[in-house]
């Protein structure tokens, strides 16, 4: 029995077919849905958080991704979220069934008859993951990737519940080049991320990750003179200045940080 999916968003919501995904905020109705396994279960659970995994069995990516997604499942077990897997009613469910239990999957996966989550939900390509917060409203939703696509899954799942934040998660989904990876590597990664949220206009997320990066890496004179910039930005020039003498006394002959830290 479909008891309601996705109430806040307006009649008439494009079917299968189109990439129009319910946007950030979106409330989420719950629904009781046929599982694979006879069961009558939610899509839902009050007070928890939800990773709702699309997916076709006979279809190379999904294959690939399910047993990566059992991972996620067993390493988030403790924690006040719930998985849940749909199919389309189109798949025969002893097909299905035997494709879950291969790949390990422990979440019910319900049946979605007629495609009506996924026009719901905007799901064109599988697998695809959407993420729904404790109140049950849209946080996140992501298409597959060939790389990284577990560890994507992991951040968002993380930022989800809360245990990371939005640069950490914006690390994850633009993770640096192997080749730039040394002893830093942490501080380095995160102040290349601080660079482009500082160029793109995201001044507090880069304030936040240039701090970050200079914590891991206090001698870096890169990210001393960045938060240099970025204070003097938000008019916090004392400050500012700091960060740029900060950045002389370990590279004299920087010209950016001799400027910088002129009065």
């Amino acid at each position: 029995m479909l008891v309601g999916l996705c109430a806040a968003q307006p009649a008439g919501r494009s079917p299968v077919g189109t990439v129009d995904h319910p946007g950030v905020g979106t409330l989420v109705r719950d629904v009781e849905l046929a599982s694979l396994k006879g069961s009558v279960e939610h899509l839902l659970s009050d007070g928890q958080a939800a990773v709702i995994v699309f997916f076709k069995p006979g279809q190379d990516h999904s294959r690939a991704v399910l047993p990566q997604i059992a991972r996620l499942e067993k390493e988030f077990a403790s924690k006040p979220v719930r998985w849940v897997g749909v199919v389309s009613d189109r798949i025969p469910a002893p097909a299905a069934a035997v494709v879950v239990a291969g790949a390990g999957l422990q979440m019910p996966v319900l049946i979605d008859r007629g495609d009506a989550i996924y026009a719901r939900f905007g799901v064109v390509q599988a697998p695809a993951v959407s993420f729904v917060d404790r109140e049950h409203r849209v946080a996140a939703f992501q298409t597959f990737a060939r790389v990284n696509f577990e560890e994507v899954l992991r951040a968002r799942t993380r930022r989800l519940l809360g245990e990371i934040t939005d640069l950490d998660l914006d690390l994850a989904l633009n993770p640096p080049p192997a080749r730039t990876w040394s002893t830093n590597a942490a501080a380095q990664a995160r102040l290349r991320l601080a660079e482009r949220l500082y160029r793109s206009g995201r001044t507090n997320l880069a304030l936040q990750g240039v701090k970050t990066s200079l914590s891991e890496d206090p001698a870096s004179v890169p990210a001393h003179i960045l938060l240099g910039q970025i204070l003097s930005a938000l008019g916090r020039n004392e400050e500012a200045s700091q960060e740029f003498a900060a950045a002389l006394k370990l590279d004299p002959a920087n010209e950016v940080a001799r400027q910088g830290a002129a009065p």
